[in-house]
């Protein structure tokens, strides 16, 4: 649970990111909006603080501001640019976090030389999990923000696309993780995850090189 948790934090620090600096502003000479700013900050808090502050307590802090924030665009007291270029600095952090993520899904020794561990392989699993759960609900609300943007660009099944690998993803429910060779009787289900994983990055990286072009 707390690997997944973390998976799901880590998308929606990026997107946070994103939406503070780019995303509800017109250019950068703007100012950053003070509730997206605040939330921003509060998801940075680490994790493993348990108070002074609380991470549990800045995480709800910074969904409140993210409440004020969309109130204020109901009421037309905030902005939200769905720009193109917005869209891809979105994606090309989307596209880092599944990178990452897959990397420790089919690697098979960590940095000091050490074979993966059966101990560790479930905290990489669950991870990737994690983001596969948070970006797709992400990827769900750009279909819909950014629709007339990307039935210019034709992209529109390259989102569906990603949203439909990362679904895959997110519902594989093992009863047990196991850590055997590729080619054993027993499942490699970091492997198993890589592929959806590895499917949401290409059609990622696709989608940028599509939204990037005139």
């Amino acid at each position: 649970v707390n690997n997944m948790q973390l998976g799901v934090l880590e998308v929606a620090r990026r997107t946070v990111v994103v939406l503070n600096e780019n995303m509800s502003r017109f250019a950068l000479t703007e100012a950053q909006n003070p509730y997206l700013n605040n939330a921003m900050n509060f998801f940075m808090v680490s994790p493993e603080k348990y108070w002074f502050p609380s991470a549990s307590g800045k995480y709800r802090e910074a969904m409140a501001n993210l409440e004020h924030y969309i109130d204020d665009l109901k009421h037309n007291r905030s902005r939200f640019y769905t720009r193109v270029d917005n869209l891809i600095a979105l994606m090309n952090h989307f596209r880092d976090v599944l990178g990452s993520a897959f990397h420790n899904l089919i690697k098979d020794s960590e940095a000091d030389g050490s074979k993966v561990s059966w101990f560790v392989c479930d905290d990489y699993f669950y991870f990737a999990q994690g983001v596969a759960l948070g970006m797709a609900e992400i990827l769900e609300g750009v279909k819909e923000d950014f629709a007339d943007q990307l039935a210019k660009k034709n992209s529109s099944k390259l989102v569906e696309d990603a949203i439909h690998a990362l679904h895959e993803g997110a519902h594989l429910h093992p009863w047990i993780i196991t850590n055997a060779n590729k080619d054993g009787i027993l499942a490699n289900h970091r492997a198993n995850m890589a592929t959806y994983i590895g499917e949401a990055e290409h059609i990622i990286f696709t989608l940028m090189n599509v939204l990037a072009t005139n």
